[in-house]
């Protein structure tokens, strides 16, 4: 049984490849800083209760506003991550025993018709139309192959 598998990816370009490194090295830095700032808080040495409560609520208010800034900064760093994603890219791939054991020939032949009636069913399966190109009849003669058109 043959399955063909269809891959979406989106292909960035120059800019949206700056603009995701730099949401990364944002995120990245934001949990560095947080982590160093809870750090530096824990080495505060305190001799009464009122430094106490002011340690704890100093620290609080710090990681808290070092919060707000990771949040506003990941939607905004996140849309332009999102908006500069680049174009769909669709592959397509033939998955398992694409030939019969005797219909292949031989490594190197370029017999693609068994592989061309595949894609034609599968395309069938998804509701297309297909063209002559696209669809191996057994009356034209010949192997039809990929890119060739009658």
């Amino acid at each position: 049984m043959t399955t063909i598998v269809k891959t979406e990816k989106y292909q960035r370009g120059t800019f949206g490849t700056l603009i995701k490194w730099a949401f990364i090295i944002f995120n990245v830095v934001m949990l560095v800083w947080i982590v160093g700032g809870l750090h530096s808080v824990s080495t505060i040495e305190v001799h009464s209760n009122a430094e106490r409560a002011g340690r704890a609520i100093g620290s609080a208010i710090g990681v808290a506003s070092l919060l707000t800034l990771w949040v506003f900064g990941d939607i905004i760093l996140g849309a332009l991550v999102f908006f500069t994603r680049g174009q769909k890219v669709v592959t397509e791939q033939i998955v398992g025993h694409a030939f019969s054991a005797g219909s292949a020939g031989t490594l190197g032949e370029g017999n693609f018709g068994k592989a061309d009636e595949l894609i034609a069913q599968y395309k069938n399966k998804l509701g297309e139309t297909p063209t002559r190109s696209e669809h191996p009849s057994r009356s034209s003669g010949g192997a039809v192959s990929f890119g060739k058109r009658s």
